[in-house]
């Protein structure tokens, strides 16, 4: 036996490590317990309700309005129904003046 100063060597294992030990067990072990209940017990029924809660697209039709040029005229519209664009007037004549 060792000498430490006349003090008596601890134990390697305190009672808090053991204590924290086992409380880890028991929650990682009721925590798996309550897993495998919901998986066998109520897997189909949460399958069902998963699938039933999915995301759906729906494709909703932008309401633009008319696009101008700088002098205001009108270069196109939008018209209502599967994505159309109308071209009223295009000019690519750099001295373009608004029309009187």
């Amino acid at each position: 036996m060792i000498e430490l100063g006349g003090a008596a060597p601890k134990a390697r294992w305190s009672v808090r490590l053991v204590a924290a030990a086992a409380l880890a067990v028991l929650v990682i072990g009721g925590l798996a317990v309550k897993l495998a209940e919901l998986q066998v017990t109520y897997g189909a029924q949460l399958a069902l309700m998963a699938r039933a809660n999915t995301v759906h697209r729906v494709v909703l039709q932008a309401d633009r309005g008319v696009i101008y040029d700088r002098h205001g005229v009108a270069l196109c519209r939008t018209m209502h129904g599967p994505a159309r664009l109308s071209l009223k007037s295009w000019r690519t004549s750099l001295d373009y003046r608004k029309p009187s």
